[in-house]
């Protein structure tokens, strides 16, 4: 029986559809595995983040309990009270997402006693420092009871942890070869409905051209991640070296106050009201420019550029460091017209001069020079420079000032702190303004640091946020 023509098209035509409907199921199969690994993935991510915090919020518990035995303090019992609060809510968290993991389970039932006797040890001791006193507070943090229940807490956590990665582990494994088996599918599938239907080849390179675009669009977003990840990176170092030596100051000095404050003399305790004003007003510059550097970050800080005086911006940042300069007697010399004026953000433009300046006189001798000035580059730009006859940077340094993963922080002439956050700061604002941030310096010789900001209303580059 010969086959016409009509039924050879009628053939091919249903076997197009059952080749499409075929590649339609296996496509669909595998989305729905997809989805669910990727559930299982993100549910497995949640997991490991709950166990993070479930740590790091005992460790605050018993940060505040220390700050509380140490020196007497209630305010230190917020972030133990807070903890306890919050623990509750994490252990709940993590019965819910391992309700299905009869191996979890397990670790649970046996973290979650170990935590109950952790916090109620926390508690014992906190009430023994608040009826007894210091000694008997401490010689029962001294015993080791609570080490010994803390590291049995990182341990079943840590197991809980394997648990999970092994899982993602698995999950990723299943997710390759759903992708890559739905792949040939597709590629299959495509080429011989290529001679029998034109209309599923369309089909299938709108469905190519969609995952593409979504994998340009992972890709974009992973990049995003990456930065943030970064930026997050650094502002956590910065706080945690940062913040650690004048808060530690600051308890080691209490404490010895608090021990017997009669042994010490009026000039003793001058000495270290000195001492304590001298940090404080550290923590305040290091703090005031971590908020701007995470209000920038996250987007929360006003920006609008106007029309603004740069010399009288140049005045108001001065004036607040007429104490210090005083101090080293160092003379400022503003040479920039008081006609100038710039297009910018004035909060921003004060922040980069008051950083700019308070490094300046940090790192300038006694009866040094601070020389501030400006001059019109082009049409547009301003260039504002700030001098001095200071201690100069290495050429190694210089070329890691203003990079984000670096950290580039020295000591003054007189033993002042140094975060390095103000320059990354001033880069942030500088950029922000549309304009650029450099450094000229020769050690022993001193430094100078330009900037450019808009003379008039300009249109802000591609890519400045």
């Amino acid at each position: 029986m010969k086959i016409t023509f009509e039924k050879k098209t009628i053939g091919g035509f249903v076997l197009s559809i059952l080749l499409l409907v075929i590649i339609s199921i296996i496509s669909y199969q595998s989305t729905i595995t997809l989805t669910e690994n990727a559930a299982d993935a993100t549910r497995t991510q949640q997991v490991l983040t709950s166990l993070s915090r479930v740590l790091s919020t005992i460790t605050d518990a018993e940060t505040g309990q220390r700050g509380y035995v140490i020196t007497g303090d209630t305010k230190f019992l917020e972030p133990y009270q807070q903890a306890t609060k919050r623990i509750d809510a994490e252990v709940q968290k993590l019965k819910d997402l391992t309700n299905d993991n009869p191996r979890q389970r397990q670790h649970l039932n046996a973290l979650v006693p170990n935590i109950t006797a952790r916090l109620a040890l926390l508690n014992l001791v906190n009430e023994d420092r608040r009826v007894n006193g210091f000694d008997p507070a401490q010689r029962e943090i001294a015993s080791g009871s609570g080490r010994y229940i803390h590291d049995n807490i990182r341990a079943l956590v840590a197991e809980m942890e394997r648990e999970e990665k092994f899982l993602l582990h698995i999950h990723e494994q299943e997710t390759v070869a759903s992708t890559q088996f739905t792949q040939w599918v597709i590629v299959s599938g495509g080429l011989l409905t290529f001679l029998i239907l034109v209309a599923s080849l369309m089909i299938i390179l709108k469905y190519t051209a969609e995952r593409k675009q979504t994998e340009a669009k992972i890709k974009k977003t992973n990049a995003q991640l990456s930065k943030l990840n970064a930026e997050k990176d650094k502002f956590f170092s910065i706080i945690a070296h940062d913040l650690r030596s004048p808060f530690q100051g600051f308890i080691n000095m209490t404490e010895l106050m608090a021990e017997d404050i009669r042994e010490f003399s009026t000039d003793e305790l001058s000495s270290f009201a000195t001492e304590m004003h001298n940090s404080a007003k550290n923590l305040f510059k290091l703090l005031k420019n971590l908020l701007e550097w995470a209000q920038m970050q996250n987007g929360t800080l006003d920006f609008s550029q106007i029309e603004c005086s740069l010399n009288e911006i140049i005045t108001q940042a001065a004036e607040t460091l007429n104490q210090r300069i005083a101090q080293k007697g160092i003379v400022i010399i503003n040479e920039v017209p008081e006609s100038q004026k710039v297009f910018a953000d004035p909060n921003m433009i004060s922040t980069i001069l008051r950083n700019l300046l308070s490094n300046a006189v940090k790192f300038s001798r006694k009866n040094g020079k601070i020389t501030l000035n400006s001059k019109t580059i082009n049409d547009e730009m301003i260039e504002v420079s700030v001098h001095d006859t200071g201690m100069g940077i290495s050429d190694n340094d210089v070329n890691r000032l203003f990079m984000l993963g670096e950290k580039v922080s020295s000591k003054g002439t007189e033993g002042e702190p140094s975060s390095g956050l103000g320059l990354l700061l001033c880069k942030e604002f500088v950029t922000k303004n549309g304009g650029e941030i450099w450094v000229e310096s020769e050690e022993g010789k001193g430094s100078t640091f330009y900037f450019t900001v808009p003379k008039m209303n300009l249109r802000i580059p591609n890519g400045v946020q």
